[in-house]
């Protein structure tokens, strides 16, 4: 019996260490620098090593007597799984002092009800190197003069002749001594540069934000529904020495609103990010004629948004016609839409991936229990990689309802 009890105490033991140590893998993010010492002129890497995450929001910046771009990686996975992740930047010290890395943002695991906020910073100390006093070189001494050969004495003759007294040789005159060479003046201490980094480390309105922010891109273009009368301009500094103009409450008209936000470096350098934000116009809908029980809406499109894809011209239920402009990165052919009516059919007619040149996409949205129907023709021309400049155009979804490629959705209540 006492075996018994023994051997049922280990069993129990076991199970409950296998229970306390059943460990889930949280998202998380590590900061991480190729050298914490570093002398001036001299460049180093920053690394962010992030681990079981299906979703990310990742910015590094750096502070100090340093020069480079800094990390804003916001993205996630397209199956929705977990990954490792590792971003990298390099960073260039200016002058002597203490530059600190920030890392900043959130990741997101695949079993996780919140993002997991991260943030931790690293130093790196940089240093001058002394300049050397230059050692003068030493004066050569002159060799010493040779002295004269003594006069010969005169053979006597046999008539002794007064003895002729030499001539005193002249003494040759000393030789003037070299002047001391001076010593070389100390080399003058070159002022601190100061930082040419006009770049901003995000950018975005309140509310009906837009995704897609890239410090070398400086226009974004973003749609917002009429009922959105005014909206605010933020952004986020990438260094503390950096000045930021045009951020803000901002009024919003019906149509194209453009709003400027300048950056100005430390060294004067400025640069100017240009945000176009679209107020949708107020849908009209007739009021039903009371005394004809017959009369209805005509079905039409109430919204169209195409991801990665500019409109040349706004949307309009009763304009059937556009022009549009993807973006060189523009893969994916996405939709976004709702219809003005409750359980209309909406058809999508497009290729599957956007191709370099004309691409055609026809939507049409007709009754489900009859005839009438609207079918909307928008040509999307994708840039080549020679046509494409610096400026990136992000469209934010405005419409309630997702148009899957091919395939029918009803109404205007879409789940987004």
């Amino acid at each position: 019996m006492k075996k018994t009890k023994i051997f049922m105490f280990l069993i129990t033991t076991a199970l409950a260490l296998l229970l306390f140590n059943t460990k889930v893998l949280a998202a998380s993010a590590s900061l991480s620098v190729s050298s914490s010492e570093v002398t001036k002129g001299d460049t180093f890497t920053v690394t962010v090593t992030a681990n079981s995450m299906a979703a990310w929001d990742i910015h590094v910046s750096a502070d100090g007597p340093v020069s480079g771009s800094g990390i804003n990686e916001a993205d996630a996975t397209s199956d929705g799984k977990n990954t490792t992740k590792t971003f990298s930047t390099t960073y260039t010290a200016t002058d002597a002092g203490t530059i600190e890395i920030q890392l900043t943002g959130d990741v997101t695991g695949e079993d996780d009800d919140n993002a997991t906020s991260i943030g931790t910073s690293k130093t790196v100390t940089v240093t001058v190197p002394a300049t050397p006093t230059p050692t003068p070189e030493p004066t050569a001494t002159p060799e010493p003069t040779s002295a004269p050969e003594p006069t010969a004495e005169p053979e006597p003759t046999s008539t002794p002749e007064p003895i002729v007294e030499p001539v005193p040789t002249t003494e040759p005159e000393p030789t003037t001594e070299p002047e001391p060479t001076e010593d070389s003046e100390p080399t003058a201490t070159p002022e601190p540069t100061k930082s040419s980094n006009a770049n901003l480390g995000n950018l975005g309105i309140t509310p009906n934000d837009f995704t897609g922010f890239k410090m070398g891109t400086t226009s974004y273009n973003v749609s917002v529904p009429y009922e959105v009368d005014a909206i605010e301009v933020y952004a986020n500094k990438l260094e503390d020495s950096q000045t930021v103009e045009g951020t803000g409450n901002k009024n919003l008209k019906e149509g194209s609103n453009v709003f400027d936000v300048t950056v100005t470096a430390e060294d004067g350098t400025q640069k100017t990010y240009s945000i176009t934000v679209v107020r949708l116009a107020k849908e009209k809908v007739d009021a039903p004629n009371i005394n004809n029980p017959e009369t209805k809406i005509e079905v039409a499109l109430a919204s169209v948004q195409i991801a990665n894809v500019t409109l040349n011209e706004p949307f309009k239920p009763n304009v059937y016609t556009y022009t549009a402009t993807a973006d060189k990165d523009a893969k994916d052919v996405i939709v976004n839409g709702s219809a003005n009516i409750q359980n209309a059919l909406i058809d999508i007619d497009s290729p599957k991936q956007f191709a370099e040149g004309e691409n055609i996409i026809k939507i049409t949205v007709k009754e489900k229990d009859g005839n009438a129907k609207k079918t909307y023709t928008i040509k999307v021309t994708k840039k080549s990689e020679e046509e494409n400049d610096s400026k990136e155009n992000t469209i934010a979804p405005v419409a309630v309802g997702k148009i899957d490629n091919n395939k029918k959705s009803g109404g205007n209540s879409i789940s987004k």
